[in-house]
């Protein structure tokens, strides 16, 4: 799911070992992260220019002479400020702190021995105290070093859940927290984008295909001419002018014995919403299949539009060709209200 979601490349050559002997989740997200960190810095470190203020007996870059009038008595040492092409950047230092803890906490042989030689690679990157998640910021990515994203959102799942701190005999284990409303989201939105030639009709395929409604987000009311209430289905499917489909998806658990299939109703009035401001006739809410499958069609009152909830059987091993296929026949089925 994380492959799919865009957090991480998985590939399989790269678990099977591992899970051959543990299901344990930090080892084998502490695996990931240092195969694929490993690969990288092998592939070249990402370096930036920064801006260094130092006292040198070269005189390089520029000379603070302010500075240097405050000290005449070091008349064989220059004040300069220059530009410094380093790895000891803000975003490898947040690797640096991850891949020091990693290798204190993992049992795993492979991984510690991985970790090690991360740690020697990367002896020119300051090792800091403490690292948050606010430290770890995607705003820090740009077009030269997009390619360490998921990198930084895998590191971001083990700094997630407070601060963690470096210390000697320090013995904290880690506890991983995902939020499954947006991994589910996020499987959802990029399996059908990966499957969409098996999944979607020809309709929905001439459509433009928009995770979190990108550059169609609609507003349900103005004040003191401001708009205000914002909606953004997890994915509109839109054609032209006009929207045949959307999509939101939530991370619970349905009750076939409620008339309702237990769909709260706050989350109806909201797809009622959606269906009004987007005047879509068809609005699909996925649940994840917890008992059995469910399906329902309810049709609002005074119009054509309709709501309809339908569950996702997420018990496949995706990395098997046939269960992606069920899953592939499965969500056509539903997208195509067969």
């Amino acid at each position: 799911m994380l492959a799919y979601a865009g957090e991480l490349a998985v590939r399989e050559h790269e678990l099977a070992p591992l899970m051959r002997q543990t299901d344990n989740w930090f080892e084998i997200l502490t695996r990931l992260f240092a195969t694929h960190l490993r690969e990288e810095w092998q592939r070249g470190a990402y370096r930036t220019y920064q801006t260094v203020e130092d006292d040198s007996p070269v005189l390089k870059g520029k000379w603070r002479i302010s500075e240097q009038l405050k000290k005449p008595e070091r008349t064989h040492i220059f004040s300069v400020t220059y530009d410094k092409f380093t790895a000891d950047g803000s975003l490898n230092r947040v690797f640096r702190f991850v891949v020091e803890r990693l290798w204190s906490q993992t049992q795993d042989y492979d991984s510690r021995q991985m970790l090690g030689e991360l740690r020697q690679w990367m002896d020119e990157v300051t090792l800091l105290a403490n690292i948050t998640t606010n430290d770890a910021n995607p705003s820090q990515l740009t077009r030269l070093n997009e390619r360490y994203r998921p990198l930084l959102n895998l590191a971001r799942v083990f700094l997630n859940g407070g601060t963690l701190q470096i210390a000697a005999g320090d013995l904290s284990t880690f506890a991983f927290v995902f939020d499954m409303n947006q991994l589910f989201e996020k499987f959802i939105t990029g399996f059908v984008r990966r499957h969409a030639q098996e999944i979607l009709s020809e309709e929905l395929r001439a459509c433009d295909f928009l995770p979190q409604s990108r550059g169609a987000t609609r507003y349900l009311a103005r004040r003191d001419e401001k708009t205000v209430f914002q909606t953004k289905p997890d994915l509109a499917f839109r054609n032209k002018v006009y929207f045949p489909l959307l999509v939101d998806t939530k991370y619970k658990r349905l009750d076939e014995r409620d008339r309702k299939l237990g769909v709260s109703q706050a989350d109806f009035y909201q797809m009622h919403a959606y269906a009004h401001r987007y005047r879509c006739t068809r609005v699909l809410l996925l649940y994840p299949q917890t008992t059995g499958p469910h399906r329902a069609c309810f049709k609002l009152e005074e119009c054509a539009h309709t709501v309809e909830v339908s569950t996702i059987n997420l018990n496949v091993n995706l990395s098997s060709r046939a269960d992606r296929q069920k899953l592939i026949a499965e969500l056509r089925a539903t997208f195509s209200r067969e």
